[in-house]
């Protein structure tokens, strides 16, 4: 029997997740919960409903094929998610596309057929493939069957994971993965635990034997303001990469930004909002000096 993986979207034309113009591949699943996750529809391992009320043209459709979920209320559209399967047949009917099943499963085949149609923009552009979520590395057997298949075809491959995973997971992850991206949210455990619903201690002990290997690895740290964005908080964390060996090519410091806020409300998740604007370029600056003084490494934003 073929393996096959859950995945919830592929997106094409990435400028942002390694180098070149690339394809993202989104496993859907994730242990973490981290309260400013920007893939809100990747978390959950099941498939998902998602409306997306610009979109709608109040057509009706949705309610004539599935009364029980769907109802039309002061000229939107109503879920009732608790009696919602996620069939999909409500989406399938949708003319305008304000419903999406969010979750499919795939074949490393049919994966790996869809993007290799990109095969064109990676030459031109020194691209490749990403795997992202969710938590890709949570589906290993299947990300790394797909991953050798594209090794074999000569293209980049790229993967970006929290490193909250068992290590057998990433190991099996290494022959086939040219560029890892690690998260590094927060030093303090405890803090971490608070906002993300674990502790650090096996992403920190997965990104130093990882960086270990001499994998070509990026740090991230998302900067949350009034969450790790202090000094204090920036002294922790770069104590904690100083013990991350030479695989470590660089520090990538992102951003905050609220533009997800409409994904949560896709799924009728709860958003939380840190702050109105992303930070300034000046206080990032800062940040990305501090953090390569104290490590050695460059850091950039």
């Amino acid at each position: 029997m073929s393996v096959t993986g859950v995945i919830s979207n592929i997106s094409r034309c990435s400028v942002n997740d390694g180098p070149g113009v690339r394809t993202v591949v989104y496993f859907k699943g994730c242990n973490l919960r981290c309260k400013w996750c920007h893939n809100p529809e990747s978390i959950s391992f099941q498939r998902e409903l998602a409306y997306f009320p610009q979109k709608c043209i109040l057509c009706g459709r949705c309610v004539m094929m599935c009364p029980k979920v769907h109802i039309i209320e002061n000229n939107l559209v109503k879920l009732k998610r608790e009696c919602c399967t996620a069939c999909g047949k409500c989406a399938d009917e949708c003319p305008a596309n304000a419903l999406e099943l969010i979750g499919k499963e795939m074949s490393v085949d049919e994966v790996f057929t869809e993007v290799l149609k990109d095969r064109h923009f990676f030459n031109e552009s020194g691209g490749g493939v990403t795997f992202s979520g969710g938590e890709c590395l949570l589906q290993a057997d299947f990300s790394a069957s797909l991953a050798e298949r594209f090794k074999k075809e000569g293209i980049h491959t790229a993967v970006e994971t929290s490193a909250f995973c068992l290590w057998s997971n990433i190991e099996k992850m290494l022959p086939f993965t040219d560029l890892f991206f690690t998260d590094l949210k927060i030093a303090n455990s405890e803090k971490h635990r608070s906002y993300t619903s674990a502790g650090n201690e096996l992403i920190i002990e997965n990104i130093r034997r990882l960086s270990s290997k001499n994998k070509n690895i990026i740090v991230r740290i998302p900067v949350i303001p009034n969450v790790n964005d202090s000094a204090e908080d920036f002294d922790a964390l770069g104590e904690v990469i100083k013990t991350f060996d030479s695989g470590i090519h660089h520090i990538e410091l992102l951003k905050y930004n609220n533009l997800a806020k409409p994904k949560y409300d896709a799924i009728s998740a709860d958003y939380t909002n840190f702050a109105a604007f992303p930070q300034h370029e000046k206080q990032m600056k800062a940040f990305a000096e501090k953090i390569t003084d104290i490590t050695g490494v460059k850091c950039i934003f």
